[in-house]
């Protein structure tokens, strides 16, 4: 080798040695800690993940601890995904960079219980009754954003305070339903997207009844027309849409009459011999012409008209779907709209539309569907 060529390589490696020491120096001087960016959620569902993201202005030596977890990594951005614990549970962060420099940071997140609903109902009703069904969870869970109740998967009327730690739901058990067990299906939805559902098998039983023939004058059945019933149809369809979001109703319903059972709900019914059988979709009392008539509960009117066939009729709503329908008066003493109390006079026992003598026909809906009056009586659903 050259003396010249072996000049060259001495001062390559002086260059190279003064070089290296220059970076350690300058490493040394760095006193300036990493800058650490922190995406964490305030709030999760403990027991399920909570994802964190730490991100640093350089690579650093990141160390998470949260609870028992303590893990370590070498990088400049971290995503990590945390089992939620309980209560309000810090997550203590270091990072360290290449000269040493160490900066440490805390997020908090508050591990909240699932909002677990607890569902109270019968098992058994008739078909045609109204059923009342109570949601909770516990208090201090995570945040509910809706409650679904369905029946054999169609929704129901869901009935929830503001703020509540529960719900209601009123389910309308339509004439006709198949007996045997059905399925009631709760779902609690909370505020970070989970679903907890619940779900109940509801036995439906059918009483046994014969078919009955009613005689009425061809005249008074000619009324009975499809539209006649499209009227009627349409009348009921507009009412039904006006109903509020929450009952107005504190107490029990009452009985509007006192009268004689003369045809009772769900009854199988001919008006001709041979002909189509219908169910009865309300509660006949019989009573003298002019017997007042009170409102079953608190609510607003919002029929108060004569039909075809229904006749004089009032119809109250009650809030949260629930009316209550009154037909063949012979007088109306209310309006619509105007607001009514239980036990109020509404109007007077009559036998106009498809009536064959005086007597009040008495319904009791739940978002159109019709119930069993009765079952209402003393009670206050939901």
């Amino acid at each position: 080798m050259s003396r010249y060529r072996r000049l060259g390589l001495v001062v390559l490696l002086v260059l190279t040695a003064a070089l290296a020491g220059l970076a350690v120096s300058e490493a040394r001087r760095d006193t300036t800690p990493p800058k650490l960016y922190i995406e964490s959620p305030p709030r999760a569902e403990a027991g399920t993940d909570a994802h964190l993201l730490i991100t640093a202005d350089e690579p650093v030596t990141y160390r998470v601890r949260y609870g028992a977890l303590d893990e370590s990594k070498v990088t400049q951005d971290w995503h990590l995904s945390l089992v939620a614990q309980a209560g309000l549970v810090p997550v203590d962060i270091q990072a360290t960079d290449g000269a040493g420099n160490r900066t440490e940071e805390q997020a908090v997140i508050e591990g909240v219980p699932a909002p677990t609903p607890a569902v109270t109902s019968l098992g058994q009703v008739l078909a045609g009754d109204p059923l009342g069904v109570a949601v909770s969870w516990p208090a201090g869970s995570a945040g509910v954003t809706g409650v679904q109740v369905t029946f054999d998967g169609t929704p129901q009327r869901v009935i929830r305070q503001a703020g509540a730690d529960g719900a209601e739901g009123l389910v309308a058990v339509p004439l006709g339903t198949r007996p045997g067990a059905h399925t009631l299906k709760v779902d609690v939805a909370d505020e970070f997207g989970v679903a907890h559902l619940v779900t109940r098998s509801i036995v439906v039983t059918e009483p046994t009844q014969s078919v009955e023939l009613i005689h009425i004058q061809p005249s008074v059945l000619a009324q009975d027309t499809p539209e006649a019933a499209a009227i009627e149809t349409k009348a009921f369809q507009q009412a039904f849409a006006t109903t509020g979001p929450q009952p107005d109703w504190q107490q029990p319903f009452e009985m509007p009459i006192k009268g004689v059972e003369s045809a009772g709900f769900g009854s199988a019914r001919r008006f001709v011999a041979g002909g189509p059988v219908s169910y009865h979709t309300g509660l006949d009392l019989a009573a003298d012409a002019g017997t007042p008539i009170h409102a079953a509960n608190d609510g607003v009117v919002a029929i108060a008209e004569k039909l075809p066939i229904s006749g004089n009729i009032v119809a109250i709503d009650h809030g949260a779907g629930v009316f209550s329908l009154y037909f063949h008066q012979s007088k109306i003493l209310v309006h619509v709209g105007e607001r009514v109390t239980r036990g109020e006079v509404i109007g007077l026992v009559g036998t106009t539309g498809l009536s064959s003598g005086p007597h009040l026909h008495w319904e009791m809906r739940v978002d159109g569907v019709p119930t069993n009056p009765l079952a209402w009586v003393g009670r206050r659903y939901p």
